[in-house]
């Protein structure tokens, strides 16, 4: 191993040190390799999406890549090609990649499959201009594409976890609700068409034949449990927000078994 790449991965380690507890921003990794490799550096997920991007500016930007902002989406085409790579493949001429012979002109690119437990969970894509990638250069990207495939499972995990919270927060609430507030409750959710909007209780009580106060008891419930939160408008009625997304589709459920069926 060569002192410059012990180097460049002690760095690589200090940039994860530093963001220890903190969600690590893979565009952070990209522009550090980009920075090493004199490349423009990509993480896309599974599904085609960017989760982390760094355009050097001394490179041209290649098709599919010139306005590449993190949450956008590769074109499927590219997408499916990065997927047909299943181990790390250096020195790869673009024109593969679905580029025309005049844009991939000097051109050449490191695709890195990233896998963790034989689950492919995305793709690491560096390119440069007139100058191959080195051992040392592969050896740094199959490191820094092993911590990327770390970092997502870990964020994977924990947004697993936030579901799992999410779910028992809302069967926890549903418990807590008789069978008329749970049918009272699924109309009022239902009627704000989305995530948040205006209804007035006493309207929506008599169109559902159901009190005012069991319907107000059942929104009170629910605001208790945050998975709501209500504000008087007046006359204008009151202002819902579901809180939790999960709560929004699982009260539809509801609407459509209790009321539709």
């Amino acid at each position: 191993m060569s002192i410059e790449l012990l180097d460049r991965t002690r760095k690589v380690n200090h940039l994860l040190a530093e963001t220890s507890g903190e969600k690590v921003a893979f565009s952070d990794i990209c522009a550090m390799m980009g920075g090493f490799l004199g490349s423009s550096v990509f993480v896309i997920s599974r599904r085609g999406k960017l989760l982390g991007a760094y355009i050097n500016p001394d490179l041209r930007p290649i098709d599919g890549f010139r306005d590449a902002a993190v949450g956008s989406c590769a074109e499927e085409r590219l997408n499916e090609r990065f997927l047909s790579v299943l181990s790390t493949k250096e020195n790869v001429n673009l024109e593969t990649l679905g580029l025309d012979e005049y844009e991939a002109e000097g051109l050449t690119a490191l695709i890195a499959p990233i896998m963790v437990d034989g689950e492919r969970l995305g793709t690491f894509f560096l390119y440069r201009e007139d100058k191959t990638y080195r051992i040392d250069d592969i050896i740094l990207c199959e490191y820094c594409n092993m911590i990327i495939g770390l970092v997502m499972t870990t964020s994977l995990l924990a947004e697993s976890g936030e579901e799992t919270n999410k779910r028992e927060a809302i069967s926890s609430a549903i418990r807590t609700l008789s069978e008329l507030e749970q049918r009272a409750v699924a109309a009022v959710i239902h009627s704000l068409g989305g995530m948040s909007g205006r209804v007035i209780t006493s309207q929506l009580a008599a169109e559902y034949h159901v009190t005012r106060s069991v319907m107000v008891n059942a929104l009170r419930k629910l605001e208790s449990a945050r998975l709501i939160r209500t504000q008087s408008a007046g006359v204008k009625g009151t202002k819902i927000e579901v809180l939790n997304d999960i709560a929004y589709d699982e009260f539809e459920r509801i609407y459509n078994e209790k009321w539709n069926s």
